[in-house]
């Protein structure tokens, strides 16, 4: 399994994983999918910032992928990030997301990111038990916030401050 840095020519097998999600899961509370094009914009715009995309690749094809982007617009913001983290069902279990997300913590630590922020549904124990193996804290809970599946959802907010003081 390679973990690489994203390139735009990644952007169908990114979209695939993140349109399984919105079809089948709970991670993204979406229920348009996302076009190629849009995820490949999307790529585009944070490679050029010097934000972090890595992928996981297996086979030919995009096993994971995990990223982060700006939390919130407003200079105020521009040491804060959010980021996301994906597996397909078939690679789940093997440690690849940590993988990932470990790239994406030292990126994220010499990039000047001040805090990375994840935004978990809170039933989703295996990513809370990640986030929490890798240095984040749950810092808060918001019950109810969204639906999805005809179910009200609650978000946990977990937050990692790196070395940029």
């Amino acid at each position: 399994m390679e973990i690489r840095a994203a390139a735009i020519s990644d952007a169908a097998g990114i979209a695939g994983l993140i349109n399984r999600e919105i079809r089948t899961g709970l991670a993204i509370w979406r229920n348009a999918e996302r076009p190629e094009s849009e995820i490949a914009a999307l790529l585009s715009d944070r490679i050029t910032a010097g934000q972090a995309v890595y992928v996981a690749a297996a086979d030919g094809l995009i096993a994971g992928w995990a990223g982060y982007g700006p939390f919130r617009s407003g200079e105020g913001y521009r040491h804060t990030m959010e980021h996301s983290v994906h597996i397909a069902p078939a690679y789940q279990r093997r440690g690849l997301a940590t993988r990932l997300m470990q790239q994406l913590v030292a990126h994220a630590d010499k990039a000047d990111v001040h805090s990375l922020i994840g935004a978990v549904e809170a039933s989703n124990s295996a990513s809370l038990a990640l986030h929490k193996k890798l240095g984040f804290s749950e810092v808060g809970r918001l019950p109810e916030i969204g639906r999805k599946f005809d179910q009200w959802l609650d978000l946990v907010l977990v937050q990692r401050i790196g070395l940029t003081r």
